[in-house]
């Protein structure tokens, strides 16, 4: 089954559309960024460099588009999901194991939001 952003937890859509200094995520990537926050699925290699916190990786997979765009990510991820779901290769892996938010009956408080900064810049 997928997941939609209707799904996504009030605090998290609170933050779409993802906007900083005039970047925004496209549209277009909602759909896999949805996936990955609520299911664990493992997005493209551009988005996975983006959640493991690899900005030379990312800019590298970047399409045009998305290197254009790579500040709203960068905010986007760090502000809006949670802490457990983005910063490390291990951190993808284990979200993905775990089946995403979905897969989660109880947040473990590792698992919680990081929730320092919300402003949009």
């Amino acid at each position: 089954m997928d997941a939609t952003l209707h799904e996504l937890p009030d605090d998290i859509a609170g933050m779409l559309p993802a906007t900083w200094d005039g970047a925004r995520i496209p549209e277009r990537m909602w759909e896999p960024i949805v996936a990955w926050i609520m299911l664990g699925r493992i997005p493209g290699d551009f988005l996975q460099a983006v959640i493991a916190n690899d900005l030379y990786e990312a800019a590298a997979r970047a399409d045009r588009e998305n290197l254009i765009n790579i500040r709203a990510y960068a905010g986007f991820f760090k502000t809006s999901v949670p802490y457990a779901c983005r910063g490390s290769r291990a951190l993808l892996d284990a979200w993905s194991e775990c089946g995403g938010l979905r897969g989660q009956t109880e947040l473990p408080p590792r698992l919680s939001s990081d929730r320092r900064n919300h402003g949009h810049a």
